[in-house]
């Protein structure tokens, strides 16, 4: 069963772990959240069937390095908002 988008899980994962990925990832820190960063030049899923291949990769490569931070679904604040 797919995840709503408007729901979310906390995950942490190293810059460096990204970076080794080799995908052409960039990292920039989000300036409305403190300890948020955001993932830049990521392949799209709905772009065509092409990109979201590359974007299924890039997921599964990106969640076995990645660490759970909370077990509970967050209901990121834009979400919470509409």
């Amino acid at each position: 069963m797919p995840v709503p988008r408007n729901c979310a899980s906390g995950a942490r994962i190293l810059v460096q772990d990204i970076h080794d990925l080799t995908r052409g990832l960039e990292v920039r820190f989000d300036t409305q959240e403190a300890g948020h960063v955001l993932i830049r030049n990521m392949a799209c899923m709905d772009r065509g069937p092409d990109e979201r291949v590359i974007a299924e990769a890039t997921a599964a490569e990106l969640a076995l390095r990645a660490g759970i931070e909370s077990p509970t679904r967050v209901t990121p604040p834009q979400a919470a908002a509409e």
